[in-house]
């Protein structure tokens, strides 16, 4: 028997991403919503870039320091994990 998967909200999705790293896990999160996509660090508080295209916000997280995955989420709520350096 599987376990049904339960959709979240964006914003539950935003605080769990936040709350689910107490220390720097290196990886950044591309996460579309109304405005555009937004960059933000995993364990940070808020999104260090908000209001980009799709290319926009890879390429901001791409250049980010210290970086090894990114995290793109979908509008249709898909994830796509994205090895940026070798760990």
């Amino acid at each position: 028997m599987t376990k049904a998967h339960k959709r979240i909200s964006r914003e539950e999705l935003i605080k769990r991403i936040g709350d689910s790293a107490s220390h720097d896990s290196g990886k950044v999160h591309v996460i579309y919503n109304l405005d555009g996509y937004a960059v933000k660090k995993e364990g940070a508080k808020r999104a260090r870039r908000i209001g980009l295209t799709e290319q926009e916000a890879i390429a901001f997280a791409r250049g980010m320091k210290d970086r090894n995955r990114m995290v793109i989420h979908k509008p249709d709520g898909s994830m796509i994990n994205v090895a940026l350096r070798a760990s």
